[in-house]
């Protein structure tokens, strides 16, 4: 305790003080220094990146405007081409071309294709594609798409079934951007999912297309992967391929549930006379919830010919189904409502409500 003591007073002395003083003064100020230095460093590379990406800007928008020569080159500044070689400000100009370039067709969108080649970008698009980085290659493909490198479509084609999801995303998304409907071609081969996601964002795609007959759709709902028989359902449903109402009709023997639920949907898309008894036969394999979207489907087809089964259905067990069998009997049979109040005249319970329930529905 005494040592303690002795070093503990030691530093008490004055000239000790002292210099602890001096040294954490002396640290605070440099500490403080190098903060503003920096702070200033980052503030005036800031402004100045700023400043170079509006002059950047301003000329790419000018260049793009222009109604130049189509075969001649276009002249870029000294300023430019010196800035160009700085990666982060080639990147910068890539940005703002790509983002030209969704939003111009014609003369002014193959202008910014040729300044996007005559300034080496192309290379820089090509080396993300080649990275084993998975961001980087998803940014290259999304380039080189956007940019319509159509010699690049062999290549980006392989890696519509890549391991990763983003990347095969915008592969997929690449393909149908250069094909169009040719470019679902990528549906024969995929083993990998095909997201819900992704199907929305092919089917948004698609939409200001003309689809023709889809030769291939027979195939795609006869595929191993669930997904892309569901994603061709959807095509058939949308795009009502009528053609492949046989191979719709196998897809109800799928193990997958949401498969033939989604076929179903489908058929009552692409109808014809034998559908509603498919429905009906469908029926009988399926169980709880499946059973009421079959009913819910069979109100759009369901003729006289489906008294019988419908009426069969009001002695479930679960009241939902007896109250979904109901409303299609009644709106899809002549007398579908009075055997409802016959019903519910020999046992008021559930079928008093369900009668009322349903009549109630079909006067308004």
């Amino acid at each position: 305790m005494p040592f303690l003591l002795n070093i503990f007073s030691g530093f008490l002395q004055p000239g000790v003080l002292y210099k602890v003083i001096v040294f954490f003064t002396s640290a605070t100020i440099l500490f403080v220094g190098l903060t503003y230095l920096h702070l200033y460093r980052k503030k005036k590379g800031f402004f100045t990146r700023k400043s170079i990406e509006k002059s950047l800007e301003l000329w790419l928008s000018k260049v793009m405007l222009e109604d130049e020569d189509a075969e001649k080159p276009i002249i870029i500044p000294a300023k430019f081409t010196k800035h160009f070689r700085n990666p982060a400000k080639r990147q910068f100009a890539i940005n703002e071309l790509l983002n030209m370039k969704r939003n111009f067709t014609g003369y002014t969108g193959d202008n910014i294709i040729k300044l996007y080649l005559q300034s080496g970008f192309k290379k820089d698009s090509m080396s993300k594609f080649r990275s084993t980085v998975w961001h980087k290659k998803a940014k290259g493909i999304n380039e080189l798409y956007v940019m319509n490198q159509q010699d690049m479509i062999p290549k980006i084609f392989k890696h519509t079934n890549h391991y990763n999801e983003i990347v095969r995303m915008e592969a997929q998304t690449a393909m149908i951007g250069f094909l169009g409907f040719e470019g679902l071609r990528f549906l024969d081969v995929v083993t990998q999912p095909v997201s819900d996601w992704q199907q929305v964002k092919i089917l948004e795609q698609l939409k200001t297309l003309d689809p023709g007959e889809m030769k291939n759709i027979g195939a795609w709902l006869q595929s191993p992967n669930d997904t892309v028989v569901i994603f061709a359902l959807k095509l058939t449903d949308v795009y009502q391929q009528f053609q492949v109402y046989d191979e719709v009709v196998s897809c109800l023997a799928h193990t997958n549930s949401k498969v033939r639920m989604l076929a179903v949907k489908t058929l009552v898309r692409i109808d014809n006379e034998t559908t509603a008894a498919v429905l009906t036969s469908q029926y009988s394999k399926e169980a709880g919830v499946n059973r009421y979207a079959i009913l819910g489907a069979i109100k759009r087809v369901a003729t006289e010919n489906e008294q019988s089964f419908l009426t069969t259905q009001l002695s479930d067990e679960d009241d939902l189904i007896k109250l979904e069998a109901a409303k299609v009997l009644a709106y899809c049979c002549v007398d579908g409502l009075d055997i409802l109040k016959q019903k519910a005249a020999e046992n008021a319970e559930p079928y008093e409500q369900i009668y009322r329930h349903v009549k109630r529905e079909l006067q308004r």
